[in-house]
């Protein structure tokens, strides 16, 4: 199993990788590359959407009460950015995870540390499809 700092480490780089993806999809925004896959804006809403709710799982497991799943409509790749952001200011709840904490049981996973490589799985593959995409 992965240590907290190595978790931290690739969740913040994946948030990386999505975030390079978006600005490289600010031409192609609303194209959807055809059948039934995506455009940037629709991953983009999704993925951000998903890192606040792991955020939240993560807060909840801690001991915080959880919050709303909020649903984003960015019309452009800097309103997602910007959405973006907030996220990597919310995933500063990734700082008081302790390794105690990792086996702790999560949602969407059998444990905290599962749930934080979601976090991390979840980031790269929507990367790569909004990089595909644009």
């Amino acid at each position: 199993m992965a240590s907290v700092g190595e978790l931290k480490r690739e969740i913040e780089a994946a948030q990386g990788e999505l975030r390079l993806a978006i600005e490289g999809a600010r031409g192609s925004w609303e194209q959807a590359p055809g059948g039934e896959e995506w455009s940037p804006r629709q991953v983009a809403e999704h993925a951000v959407g998903t890192a606040l709710s792991i955020v939240s799982m993560v807060d909840e497991v801690l001991g915080q009460p959880a919050q709303e799943r909020p649903e984003f409509s960015f019309a452009s790749a800097e309103e997602a950015l910007s959405a973006l952001s907030e996220a990597e200011d919310a995933s500063a709840v990734y700082g008081r995870v302790q390794a105690a904490d990792l086996e702790k049981p999560a949602p969407w996973a059998d444990n905290l540390a599962g749930l934080m490589g979601i976090a991390v799985s979840h980031a790269r593959e929507h990367a790569e499809q909004i990089a595909g995409a644009a």
